[in-house]
């Protein structure tokens, strides 16, 4: 019994590794006081430090996606593809090749399998989303909607190469 028991838990430590800890970063930083206007002077510290391979910016926030009548409460987290490409694992979870056409600066989503599923779009398929909006003085103003082209979407199970 005990066998098992350790052959199961060092195929759950695994998967761990190779699923969640392969897609999660190691350490974020936030600031105190939002925004951040600074954050290229951080980043430059942070890239210093001895031990560090690779840093990068990224934003993130809780928006409403839609598509038609259905709608979804997600958490975006907005990056650089070229720059998450060297942090994470994230791009080989992508199916179909996808993450290759994700830009930086263009409207588009690579969105989780289930939220795809939920809001029954595909790769190709266009979602509207809700943002918080807020002026100068952190007052909050009508939620901003923006129109993303889904790129693509995002499974646990990597896909098998070919």
């Amino acid at each position: 019994m005990l066998i098992v028991g350790l052959s199961a838990m060092n195929g759950f430590e695994r998967e761990l590794n190779n699923r969640v800890l392969a897609v999660v970063p190691h350490g974020e930083i936030e600031p105190v006081n939002q925004p951040w206007n600074n954050w290229q002077e951080a980043l430059a510290k942070v890239q210093k430090v001895k031990g560090i391979v690779a840093a990068a910016p990224y934003i993130n926030f809780t928006g409403l996606v839609e598509s038609g009548s259905n709608m979804r409460a997600i958490q975006v987290k907005g990056v650089d593809p070229q720059q998450e490409s060297q942090l994470s694992a994230l791009p080989t979870f992508v199916q179909n090749n996808a993450w290759a056409g994700f830009k930086a600066g263009e409207q588009q989503v690579i969105l989780g399998k289930g939220v795809a599923d939920a809001l029954h779009v595909k790769q190709g398929d266009w979602v509207s989303i809700m943002i918080p909006n807020a002026d100068a003085d952190h007052q909050l103003l009508q939620p901003k909607r923006v129109r993303l082209h889904v790129t693509g979407n995002f499974t646990a199970e990597r896909p098998a190469r070919s």
